[in-house]
């Protein structure tokens, strides 16, 4: 018994040690990062035409709102747009959007954007005032939504600015102490009260655990994202640097570099060039004595930093660059024919750099004349819909010299049964209805927001509400046509049948409601 009980003991200490170890080996061959390493370098070769895709998706955000006056949401959308891609457009955006929260009493919204703004200022170099900026928001009153942000963009700023005191470790550890204080309270506000993208709390989550020296399972949370997220997500290029970083630590040299270029692949399909990963993969390589490799993914990572405006991504990756240089200049020494290469190879840049030029111009004078066809497919647009109304108001106006002469026969005692129906006004009331109801959906298609815009021109106490299933009201209608360029009362009364007098009165009320009442029409006219 005593020899079974020793034997089953020494049986679990072997099952233990087992599983220690295979949880920290590595799952990654070495063809299997080779690949990776592949399938990276023709993912870069079209990184131009993935960075052309983002910035005209950004570009139709821009042509899609009113840049002259941009919403709440607009600043938000256009921010967030622009993150990870032009950080000093999103700073911009984002002091924009702050300074119109205040200025219109929206104190939560303000509080966003500082916070938004302070998570990117370090990564220009603006340290001191980020600081200054995060420290001075009042967090008293402040929603779980909104703590989980001051969280988030607190580490981020502390670990930010740690990373450009790498140098001076006892900057660098105070910073990077304040940076994982504020992860944990994201992580502990993340449990009570869990993010809507489960991808963002797992890397938070795993982010901490890393940090605080939990590899296998902050390995465990980081590969279940790999699995449920798509490789454009910047979740997904997260966890995948991560990983990387835990194989680093462990001593996995394929799961290092097969992670890294994961995470570098995955930024270069969402044209994200706000990044670590390829500058990280090219010193890597540049130790490795991989100089071709590491001088393309140090130069591509350099351009990513200059243009999205990150100053402290410049002066990381340019600490290396001179070090390739050396290499370049002594192999070029040793053979001639390298020479030659790198002058062909130039040549070729010019070319491409050129048709890039062109391509560039071409598609600027394509973009001019599209916005030029669509302007006057607008025009168009307004006038077969002037004509549609005309129509209309021909019709209603036959209607009722109709329904007054079958009136006029039925009062005389020809059709009794006729006389009834034409003197009730229903078929009438009931193509008008018909009229409406047709107007209301075409209009509303082209105009979704013609109501908030109205409101805006009219004072706080005097705003337009509509009944529970009215698309618009005689009020609103009258403005439509007002913005179609139909003002003339009279016509405006044949389509609605309404007298002459009871339109003048709608458009004189409406004008008494409105903030500026004497150019009034004129700015509905240019809704």
């Amino acid at each position: 018994m005593r020899r079974l009980l020793i034997f089953m003991t020494l049986l679990t200490i072997i099952a233990t040690i087992g599983s220690a170890s295979t949880s920290t080996r590595s799952y990654v061959s070495t063809s299997d990062a080779d690949q990776m390493l592949r399938r990276l370098d023709r993912e870069l070769e079209q990184r131009d035409n993935l960075i052309d895709r983002r910035s005209a998706r950004i570009d139709s955000i821009a042509r899609h709102i009113n840049l002259g006056r941009l919403s709440i949401n607009d600043f938000k959308l256009f921010g967030k747009a622009a993150i990870g891609f032009d950080n000093g457009l999103a700073l911009n955006i984002f002091s924009r959007g702050q300074a119109y929260a205040d200025s219109i009493g929206d104190h939560r919204s303000a509080t966003e954007f500082k916070l938004r703004s302070v998570s990117l200022m370090p990564l220009s170099g603006v340290t001191a005032e980020a600081i200054e900026i995060f420290q001075s928001i009042d967090t008293v009153g402040l929603d779980t939504p909104m703590m989980r942000l001051y969280y988030e963009a607190g580490s981020k700023m502390y670990g930010y600015i740690a990373t450009i005191y790498r140098d001076y470790p006892m900057f660098h550890d105070s910073y990077d102490s304040l940076s994982l204080r504020m992860m944990s309270h994201a992580v502990a506000l993340n449990k009570l009260a869990p993010l809507p993208a489960p991808s963002s709390r797992l890397v938070t989550e795993g982010e901490y655990l890393y940090l605080t020296g939990r590899h296998n399972q902050a390995r465990k949370l980081l590969l279940e994202v790999l699995d449920s997220t798509s490789v454009t997500d910047n979740n997904y290029a997260i966890a995948a640097y991560l990983l990387a970083s835990i194989a680093g630590d462990l001593g996995n040299e394929n799961e290092l570099t097969y992670y890294l270029a994961l995470s570098a692949l995955a930024d270069t399909r969402a044209a994200t060039r706000e990044v670590t990963s390829l500058q990280r993969l090219g010193q890597l390589m540049l130790e490795r004595d991989d100089i071709g490799r590491a001088h393309s993914y140090l130069s591509k990572a350099m351009q990513n930093a200059a243009e999205a405006h990150v100053a402290t991504r410049m002066v990381q990756t340019a600490a290396a660059l001179p070090l390739i240089e050396q290499v370049h200049n002594r192999e070029l020494e040793l053979s001639r024919r390298r020479i030659y290469t790198l002058i062909v190879v130039m040549a070729i840049l010019i070319v491409m750099l050129a048709a890039a030029l062109v391509a560039y111009h071409r598609k600027s004078v394509y973009r001019r004349r599209l916005q030029e066809h669509l302007e006057a497919s607008n025009l168009t647009k307004e006038i077969y819909i002037s004509r549609f109304l005309d129509l209309c108001a021909i019709y209603m106006d036959k209607l009722n010299q109709f329904c007054k002469v079958a009136s006029n026969k039925i009062s005389t005692g020809q059709v009794d049964e006729l006389y009834r129906l034409t003197k009730s006004g229903k078929f009438v009331e009931h193509n008008s209805s018909d009229f409406y109801e047709v107007f209301d959906d075409a209009f509303l298609h082209m105009y979704p927001d013609f109501l908030e815009k109205v409101n805006k021109l009219l004072r706080d106490d005097a705003q337009i509400t509509l009944r529970d299933g009215e698309k618009l009201n005689t009020d609103l209608r009258i403005l439509a046509f007002m913005r179609l360029g139909i003002d003339d009362t009279a016509r405006v009364g044949r389509i609605l049948n309404y007298s002459v007098n009871t339109i003048y009165a709608y458009r004189n009320k409406l004008r008494n409601r409105a903030i500026d009442r004497d150019n009034f029409e004129a700015a509905i006219a240019a809704l």
